[in-house]
């Protein structure tokens, strides 16, 4: 039973089926084509019963694996790889299909048709690009076979089952690490100044010299010696570096096929390499009404897996993002003066005008870089040749809203904070950019 409920008729047994009904129509009216037609139908039972019998084949005779790498990058194309070993004595064609999570439907039906050859193995590998973070479930994988004459065509389902997690781009950040290494390359002819501070890392025991700060002198060296020594120290040369990710219901917009949490969790991941890459210290602050989640910013790679794990795990809220509880939070738990590149997004000038205060409090105590998303759309929307009253309201309204983002961005920077105005797809370049800039002209 199970033979038969696999087996499927294809479009060539039907034609023969519609040649024969011809020849026996022809046949009522010329009984010369009747006793042919006959004939014809005896031939074509024999050719049916010998096509059936090429698909008699045990379920073990086709083996099918599904290959992948068990984590997948976000908006990104990551191969799936089908490998079908054919261990029967003859060659088989095949229709292939991979059943693949359901939101990628649309993106590809992963259908192939293949000749597999006597006792080997045959791979197809097609992409997929995920645009949401969280758990992908593969289902089963189906096999076609073909009839010796394709009149027939035999299902063999093979259980293939499996889960995939999407991650952040690790891709991406990997990709944009060897551009903070080109960038490196670049500065090898500059001699960069090594600043004295106080409270900083130590260098070294020297000498005393006229003009020292006497509160550097280190008397246990002096005891030793029996000469005035002093400590001599430099500017800490790995700074903090906090990406500060707000996960509030302004975040919700698409961009791209990906939200704009989205593309703010994968420039955190990447900011995050990089600083560390460059031997600054990456933390992360992820907030809506309240701050959710924070790692302290540290140098070792363990800090990076956690962000990795914490940027997986991030949701956005239907709540309106809460400055001043982000101002506190960062006033308490980071103490020492860092760079902080808070991505987020402001609907009007009303909602900047409101957080304008804490966001000047922040940047008072540490380098705050505000990241604004342009609404690419309505931007193309400004500039469409208008026909009709409904298009110039909608043109009028675009314009609007394109000159009131110019306007938050103008005004953040009149307060001497550092501001990008990005679309969502260039959110990465340009604020790694901004970071490499920053830490080019000794501001962090």
């Amino acid at each position: 039973m199970n033979f038969i409920a696999d087996l499927y008729l294809k479009t060539r047994f039907f034609i023969g089926i519609a040649v024969i009904i011809i020849c026996f129509i022809i046949g009522a009216f010329y009984p010369m084509f009747f006793v042919l037609a006959k004939i014809i139908l005896g031939l074509y039972l024999l050719f049916i019963a010998y096509d059936i019998s090429t698909l008699m084949i045990g379920t073990d005779a086709i083996k099918v694996n599904r290959k992948f790498n068990p984590v997948f990058s976000l908006d990104f194309p990551n191969s799936v790889n089908i490998v079908v070993f054919n261990q029967t004595k003859r060659y088989l064609k095949a229709q292939i299909y991979d059943e693949v999570p359901h939101r990628f439907a649309e993106q590809t039906k992963a259908a192939f048709n293949q000749t597999l050859l006597a006792q080997e193995e045959t791979k197809c590998k097609y992409h997929l690009t995920p645009n949401h973070r969280g758990k992908y479930h593969f289902s089963d994988i189906s096999v076609f076979i073909l009839s010796k004459f394709q009149l027939f065509e035999r299902k063999f389902r093979f259980e293939s089952a499996a889960e995939v997690k999407v991650y952040p781009s690790i891709m991406l950040m990997k990709k944009y690490q060897l551009s903070a290494i080109e960038f490196d390359s670049m500065e090898l002819g500059l001699k960069k100044q090594r600043k004295l501070g106080l409270n900083s890392e130590f260098d070294q025991i020297q000498p005393y010299i006229k003009g020292d700060d006497v509160r550097t002198i280190n008397w246990k060296a002096t005891a030793k010696v029996g000469n005035l020594m002093v400590n001599r120290f430099i500017e800490e040369r790995a700074q903090s570096v906090y990406t500060l990710v707000d996960c509030s219901r302004s975040t919700l917009l698409p961009f791209h096929n990906l939200s704009l949490l989205e593309h703010a969790v994968n420039t955190a991941l990447v900011i995050s390499n990089i600083a560390l890459q460059k031997q600054d210290k990456a933390g992360l602050l992820l907030f809506h009404k309240k701050p959710i989640h924070f790692i302290k910013a540290n140098q070792d790679r363990l800090t990076l897996n956690k962000i990795i794990e914490t940027l997986y795990n991030a949701e956005s809220s239907e709540t309106e993002a809460n400055y001043e509880a982000l101002y506190f939070h960062i006033k308490t738990q980071i103490k020492q003066r860092s760079l902080l590149i808070l991505i987020t997004n402001f609907d009007h000038l009303v909602a900047m005008e409101r957080a304008l205060p804490i966001l000047r409090l922040i940047n008072k105590n540490h380098l705050l870089v505000t990241v604004l998303f342009n609404d690419v759309e309505l931007e193309a929307k400004s500039m469409e040749v208008a026909t009709t009253t409904k298009d110039i309201f909608a043109q009028a309204f675009a314009q609007k809203f394109v000159r009131n983002k110019k306007e938050i961005a103008h005004a953040l920077k009149a307060h001497g904070i550092q501001t990008i105005l990005t679309n969502p797809q260039d959110l990465l370049v340009n604020t790694i950019n901004k970071y490499l800039e920053l830490k080019s002209r000794g501001l962090i």
